[in-house]
């Protein structure tokens, strides 16, 4: 087993981890020790062949092949190797153990549901865990030296009490050729079923399923036990580490030799005969692979194997005791200590007391954070004004219209709407006020009237500001619901309005069409109107005022499905004529949203 120093280092203290240094047992010395007296003893008599045993040409010769091999055996990248290596075993070291099947689980599920105080029922407790635990020895046998040594035939269990004389036949009569520590487990389950048939079994809940569930991990933990002894670390990876390693230091034999400090070699100054620092080196990456050597497999009988036998001993001991001695023990229920406290607080020995700590808030890290009370009245953010278009009132193109005036790819140009047809939707109204707040510009303009601008919803749902536009007649009476932007939002919108000669020419020319049942043709007519419009407010552009205006928008009205042909209420009641906007190619106007 693992050698633990646990509490040995429970409280950092002085020198804590360099008094583990005087331990013999599962320490790196023992390892490694017969290692580093060999290695020395090769560079000792290395070093006395050099001094005494050449001649000075062969002195020469031999100082030639240590400076080449000093700058040769950095090209082992042993530390990356070796590295990679040892972390690999160690994390596949643990997962063996976390695998090792324990069967306190199944054990407590057992004495739930197979409850009787009767001797039938105590006897196929007993038995479902001896098949339990026989399965485990099974399987430990054939993966531990240390279990096959316990027992190197399958009758030492029944000699052992975790077969019977009659299991063992059945065991034996099994004719494959893989390993059968997977029979005591069908056994278990045919057990469960003939205690549940015979009325011994109380499943109220669905107890039968998650008993054979956690069966089913217990044997899953088994089949990864098996897995990782069947399935090694790839030979092919073991032997390149392993050479990497002794292929270094068989380099250093002859890179760390002192050579003669006359014939001032770079780096040889002085001649030492012991080489401290290279055997320290050895000692540390030779003890690093042993390491690896060591738990590749923890089956074994190295210090830092697992203790197969106490694993045994101890599911035996604590399986027996949970389905049979303490069957029957359940305390009284009687009040606690702190039945009438409402604070509960455990009392302190002297010793404890000593090391009581300040209690740690459960309020979390933040709570002593003091916000400054200039810093706490909350305000509301304010609308982004950056967008030209805005961020709410989002105007809905026809894409026939936009490949009629040349801008289809540019749904954000406004000045390309003309007139449409409305939708025969019934409307709600939502009004939102729009404050004045004009972007002045040179080419900009919108021509709209006084008492407000009126939006209208067509089939699909989508808001259009309130100016008619020509529609995207895909046939003669079927007009098209793709659009650009649906609105999203109210918003502030402001416009240029032209000045009351103009308005009057428009107004008069725009009466004569009918927003409803405006054609083609009407269309046309409307965009020669606001050409001329556009030219009058061009040469009036001194003459523009700043207005506010309440903007209008409808969206449809639930339920209502009017016929497609019908005339749209209106939305705003007022007699004044609707005004629109054609033909301008120059800028979006200006929103602020």
């Amino acid at each position: 087993m693992t050698i633990s120093y646990q509490y040995n280092v429970a409280t950092a203290s002085f020198a804590g981890f360099p008094r583990l240094l005087a331990r013999w047992k599962g320490s790196v010395y023992k390892l490694v020790f017969k290692e580093v007296l060999v290695y020395a003893g090769l560079y000792v008599l290395m070093s006395i062949m050099y001094r005494i045993g050449l001649n000075e040409a062969q002195r020469r010769f031999f100082e030639k092949i240590c400076l080449h091999m000093e700058v040769s055996v950095n090209f082992i990248p042993l530390t990356f190797v070796l590295g990679f290596y040892v972390s690999f075993v160690v994390g596949r070291w643990w997962d063996q153990f976390s695998s090792y099947p324990w069967p306190d689980r199944l054990c407590l599920l057992i004495v739930l549901y197979i409850n009787g105080r009767d001797e039938k029922s105590r006897l196929i407790r007993r038995t479902l865990v001896r098949y339990l635990n026989a399965s485990t020895v099974l399987l430990a046998r054939s993966v531990s030296i240390v279990a096959k040594k316990r027992f190197p035939t399958t009758e030492h269990l029944v000699e052992a009490g975790l077969l019977t004389k009659d299991e063992f036949k059945l065991f034996e009569s099994v004719s494959t050729q893989y390993a059968k520590f997977w029979v005591p487990l069908v056994w278990f389950t045919k057990l469960v079923d003939k205690a549940k048939n015979e009325q011994l079994f109380h499943d109220p809940s669905g107890g039968m399923k998650q008993v054979l569930d956690e069966l089913m991990n217990f044997r899953d933990r088994q089949g990864k036990i098996w897995a990782f002894d069947y399935v090694s670390i790839p030979i092919v990876y073991t032997q390149v580490v392993t050479l990497a390693t002794y292929m270094y230091f068989v380099g250093c034999l002859f890179s760390r030799q002192f050579l003669d400090p006359q014939q001032k070699y770079e780096n040889y100054h002085i001649d030492i005969y012991v080489p401290v620092f290279t055997l320290l080196q050895f000692f540390f990456y030779v003890g690093w692979l042993k390491v690896a050597e060591s738990l590749i497999n923890p089956w074994g009988e190295d210090d830092d194997d697992f203790e197969v036998n106490w694993l045994i001993d101890r599911h035996m001991q604590v399986s027996y005791a949970i389905v049979d001695d303490m069957f029957h023990q359940l305390p009284p229920l009687e009040k606690d200590k702190y039945w009438n406290e409402k604070e509960i607080l455990l009392p302190y020995t002297e010793a404890s007391l000593e090391v009581k700590k300040k209690p740690i808030s459960d309020l979390g890290s933040t709570m002593n954070l003091n916000i400054p009370a200039s810093s706490r009245p909350m305000r509301r953010m304010t609308m982004d004004t950056t967008n030209p278009m805005g961020s709410s009132a989002d105007l809905v193109m026809r894409r026939r219209y936009f490949r009629r005036r040349g801008s289809e790819n540019d749904p954000s140009n406004i000045s390309s709407i003309g007139q449409r047809k409305q939708s025969s939707r019934s409307f709600t109204e939502i009004s939102v006020a729009v404050p004045v707040a004009p972007s002045f510009g040179e080419s900009q303009g919108f021509v709209a009237d006084v008492s407000g601008i009126t939006g209208k919803s067509d089939d699909s749902g989508y808001l259009t500001p309130g100016f008619p536009t020509v529609p995207n007649l895909r046939d003669e009476n079927e007009i098209d619901s793709e659009r650009v932007r649906k609105i999203s939002s109210p918003a502030r919108m402001s416009f240029f309005v032209p000045d009351g000669e103009v308005l009057a020419n428009f107004n008069s020319r725009n009466t004569r069409l009918d927003p409803i049942q405006a054609s083609d043709a009407d269309a046309s007519d409307a965009d020669d109107a606001h050409a001329q419009v556009k030219a009058q407010l061009q040469r009036k552009k001194s003459d523009v005022k700043k207005r506010e205006y309440q903007m209008t928008f409808q969206k449809p009205a639930k339920g209502a499905t009017p016929p497609r042909n019908a005339q749209s209420p209106s939305m705003n009641e007022s007699s004044e004529p609707l005004l629109s906007h054609s033909g301008m190619e120059d800028r979006p106007v200006s929103m602020i949203a």
